[in-house]
């Protein structure tokens, strides 16, 4: 399959000539971890050139000139590995120019990675790329453009004072071809496990797109809360996600062969996170209340928080685990996903049980929780790598004050 690289401007050779001899970038293991900003060039790359500038008054431009420089430095976000190719995706931000551009390691050992522009939104008019996804096969990639990334739901920002206030849109872009287009009005796109299909959320609605079929857009459901923590079951049967209301939420289990929309027994909570099992028979999440402001009985021996094991078949509830009363007993996550269900069978959630918001690991079968981590250091975000059994995460490992990136094998619990 021919990638972009053949087929799309290469913005960066003359910036590789220049750095041959800088220190190979390694950019696989930063890969790994989504959410993570990086800058992989230049402070000035070769498009820069066409931006447009502010004009200065002679007595300003002492002043204002340097300012403007560093205001103009870009500013990458949304790093987004392929699943089986050496590229990741990511986004540039540029004195309010908007790049989505394609990486990989450059054949040269010595050379800084290759871009390819995949969009270039030249007007600084507000609206924000986001929600990168490759399929799973690699050949397309898609992403929202415009509304607020933290508040989806919100009015869309309209700093341009269009008349009618732009919306979000969800691309496709077929990296075979390099083709940008349109599907929908949406966001959060979610590749199905074949890569046949698409979900996406828009206005309180699950939407499916699906490829090569006659009604390539189909409404599946509306619900009165807010859709939150779509996943996908493994053999691609069923959707699961949470109905958010604010200040409570349920998780609800959709069917896709049948249309059936079914709700697991709630609690006066919020349930967070479902994540399915690698047989796609069972689903756990996370069911946290808020603690008191209070003082509370002396006689409770539990924390506020739980680890829940559903029964997709019969929509049965086992509470697997619940947090002990004491340090950790109040639920807290991390800035990303806050609970993975390996293919070796590992529930991996945060705690702060010692003081510190670490990983631990819950085996499903006995119940029994073990500590992945020790140290006096915060985890900032974590994900799972099923392809060599290891979690990559962010961590103050060595220095209070900065993030690095680390990674532990579940296997031999190495570092």
């Amino acid at each position: 399959m021919k990638r972009p690289f053949s087929l799309l401007q290469k913005i960066d050779s003359v910036r590789n000539n220049r750095n041959s001899k800088r220190k190979k970038t390694k950019a696989w293991l930063a890969s790994l971890l989504l959410p993570i900003s990086f800058i992989v060039s230049s402070p000035y790359p070769l498009w820069a050139s066409s931006l447009p500038k502010t004009p200065l008054s002679s007595s300003q431009d002492a002043v204002l000139a340097p300012l403007e420089k560093w205001m103009a430095l870009p500013r990458d976000s949304q790093l987004t590995a392929a699943h089986h190719h050496k590229e990741w995706a990511f986004v540039r931000y540029q004195a309010g120019q908007h790049q989505l551009l394609l990486t990989r390691p450059d054949p040269q050992a010595d050379n800084l990675p290759l871009n390819c522009i995949l969009a270039h939104y030249n007007e600084d008019d507000g609206q924000a790329l986001y929600n990168l996804t490759f399929s799973p096969d690699d050949s397309q990639l898609a992403y929202v453009r415009g509304s607020d990334p933290e508040f989806p739901d919100a009015p869309p920002p309209n700093p341009t004072f269009q008349p009618q206030a732009p919306e979000a849109t969800i691309h496709l872009i077929d990296l075979t071809l390099a083709s940008d287009n349109i599907i929908a009005s949406g966001y959060n796109p979610l590749f199905s496990p074949d890569g046949q299909s698409l979900v996406y959320i828009s206005k309180n609605s699950l939407w499916l797109y699906r490829r090569g079929s006659q009604i390539l857009l189909k409404k599946l459901f509306t619900i009165k809360g807010h859709i939150r923590d779509l996943s996908w079951s493994p053999d691609g049967k069923s959707l699961a996600f949470v109905d958010d209301r604010i200040d409570h939420g349920f998780i609800a289990l959709y069917r896709i062969t049948s249309g059936q929309l079914e709700y697991l027994p709630a609690a006066f909570g919020n349930d967070l996170f479902p994540v399915f099992s690698p047989d796609s028979q069972k689903l756990a999440f996370i069911r946290a209340y808020e603690p008191p402001q209070s003082i509370s009985s002396p006689d409770r021996k539990n924390g506020w928080w739980s680890l829940m094991i559903a029964d997709v078949n019969n929509l049965t509830l086992t509470e697997k685990w619940h947090a002990p009363k004491g340090t950790g007993e109040a639920y807290v996550g991390t800035r990303h996903q806050n609970l993975y269900w390996t293919e070796q069978n590992q529930i991996l959630f945060p705690w702060e049980q010692d003081g510190w918001l670490h990983i631990y690991s819950l085996n499903p079968d006995s119940g029994t929780v073990s500590p992945l981590m020790k140290g006096a250091f915060e985890v900032e975000e974590f994900i799972v790598d099923n392809a060599q059994n290891r979690i990559i995460y962010t961590a103050n490992r060595d220095n209070r004050d900065h993030y690095s990136l680390w990674a532990r094998s579940l296997s031999s619990g190495k570092t």
